[in-house]
Order: structure tokens, then C-alpha cells, then sequence
């Protein structure tokens, strides 16, 4: 799903830290995200959990 320009909360890093670092009893770690945003984004959280 592309993003989409932000009308109410961007994306920002802690909350991509957050959703994306939920892998819960998979054994996987989130160690490192790297970041490229320009400007303010918006994707619905459901997206980020998929």
C-alpha cells in the first residue's frame, strides 16, 4: 500500500519503532530502522501490523 499525504498524524520514527518492533514470540528482533520520510506521511496502523 503506498503512503499517503498526512492530514491529522504522521509517521514518525517511534511509532514505526513501536508497531514494527511488535514481533511478539517470533523470535525476531528489531535492531536497527532506517528511515528515508520526506515530509508527512500517513499509513494506517492495520498496515504496519500486516
Amino acid at each position: 500500500m503506498p503512503l499517503e499525504p498526512a492530514s491529522r498524524r504522521p509517521l514518525d520514527r517511534q511509532k514505526l519503532e513501536d508497531q514494527l518492533g511488535r514481533l511478539g514470540g517470533t523470535g525476531w528482533t528489531l535492531e536497527q530502522l532506517e528511515l528515508d520520510l520526506i515530509g508527512d506521511l500517513f499509513l494506517p496502523v492495520a498496515e504496519l501490523n500486516r
